[in-house]
């Protein structure tokens, strides 16, 4: 049983690194799928832990010493991927918000949604109403 979560491992850790490889060569078409692959892949991989979890708590003392090697150098080599891939799409993360924001600051400028009210005290408050914006999924 720990050969199939070994090869489950091997299987997420290739999905992150093709995603890793997509975010930093610019091409995004592919990435929805991958995040969709990468889902099932963690869920199938948390389900074997639960069911090792579940069956002996101790499964990780049970393995053999060439499966243990093998399990230790999967998890060793998913968690480097995982952090890699994650500071990736943190900095994607960043980037879209910074569009975004330059997005509305563009249209704000552009459409001049500003407004004035007087307050009870007589005083002039200007204030700046939200621009609308509709963002097409497919950019």
């Amino acid at each position: 049983m720990s050969v199939i979560m070994i090869e489950t491992i091997r299987s997420l850790t290739s999905l992150m690194l093709d995603e890793t490889r997509l975010l930093t060569t610019g091409r995004r078409a592919e990435l929805g799928e991958l995040a969709a692959a990468k889902m099932r892949l963690t869920a199938r991989l948390e389900k074997q832990v639960a069911a090792h979890e579940r069956d002996d708590p101790h499964w990780q003392e049970g393995l053999s010493g060439e499966d243990k090697t093998a399990f230790a150098q999967a998890v060793e080599e998913m968690q480097l991927v995982a952090t890699d891939n994650a500071r990736h799409l943190l900095r994607q993360i960043e980037l879209s918000r910074d569009l975004m924001e330059a997005i509305v600051e563009e249209a704000r400028r552009i459409d001049g949604h500003q407004s004035s009210t007087y307050g009870s005290g007589g005083g002039l408050q200007r204030f700046e109403l939200p621009a609308p914006i509709a963002v097409n999924s497919r950019l």
